[in-house]
């Protein structure tokens, strides 16, 4: 099971930390089903810039052999 983790820029702290941190949270998870799974992509991205607010989003994509799952979240920071 493949699995990639993208940040932005503009995020405080360790960018390696905290990818590191992410994908040993999908990996921990998402175990038990790794003979399915092909690849994990997690993507946060911020879509306002510094204007503050609900602009943070997270996207988790699946690709298992029973096909392709997308899911989505919006926060603030």
């Amino acid at each position: 099971m493949i699995t990639e983790v993208y940040l932005p820029n503009n995020i405080d702290g360790n960018l390696n930390k905290i990818r590191s941190l992410v994908k040993r949270k999908i990996l921990n998870t998402f175990d038990r089903f790794k003979e399915r799974i092909r690849m994990i992509k997690v993507t946060f991205s911020d879509e306002n810039g510094p204007k503050g607010g609900q602009d943070t989003r997270c996207s988790i994509h699946i690709l298992s052999d029973s096909g392709d799952l997308l899911t989505s979240h919006k926060d603030s920071n």
